[in-house]
């Protein structure tokens, strides 16, 4: 099934403010959704929620906030069957993904990305190292296509993790049949993908 929307994901990592504009210009970005679920930074308060509520939209870019149901930071069960994923941060939030809330601003996610291109703000720069990795898995599995902004010029196509499987429409990240995989850019297959450079 592909419902033919594109959702773009970037990382502010330790960027300046101008350079994650231009990286969301050059894809054409209009609106950012943040899912960081603390969207606050001492280092780089230039990230904070404030901060981009007020100057993203004078760079034309409007900003949106859905932490509180995407964002990160989950508790996992001790017997959580998401074995390949061997960061505990990332089980917890394979099992948040099958919550009412996520579920819904998953939606909100597509329907928004239907309107206007958009792009979805976490803080890791790459996103093997973020739980929007795990998020792109179930917009894929939506249909949706997904795609990392790494820098200008750079970008990779996301792909679906190679140890996920789906139960009914619950993603499961065991491998299949037990394997044990970690989760990398390299080796599992979740962001790697076509690599494009404009």
């Amino acid at each position: 099934m592909s419902t033919g929307t594109t959702v773009w994901t970037i990382g502010h990592g330790a960027r300046t403010l101008p350079d994650l504009v231009a990286v969301l210009a050059e894809a054409r970005v209009d609106v950012l959704v943040d899912v960081r679920a603390r969207p606050a930074s001492r280092r780089h308060p230039q990230f904070a929620r404030a901060s981009l509520e007020e100057s993203l939209p004078e760079a034309g870019i409007a900003y949106a906030f859905e932490g509180r149901d995407l964002g990160g930071f989950r508790d996992a069960p001790p017997d959580s069957r998401h074995a390949a994923l061997k960061e505990p941060a990332l089980r917890a939030y394979a099992e948040h993904m099958t919550t009412v809330g996520f579920r819904a601003a998953a939606d909100r996610i597509l329907a928004r990305a239907a309107a206007a291109r958009s792009a979805l703000l976490c803080a890791e720069r790459f996103p093997v190292d973020c739980h929007r990795s795990l998020l792109a898995d179930h917009l894929v599995v939506r249909g949706a296509r997904v795609v990392h902004l790494i820098d200008v010029g750079t970008r990779h196509e996301h792909r679906r993790h190679r140890a996920l499987r789906l139960d009914g429409d619950v993603l499961v990240y065991d491998g299949g049949r037990g394997r044990q995989r970690t989760f990398g850019f390299d080796d599992a297959g979740g962001t790697t993908g076509r690599e494009e450079r404009r």
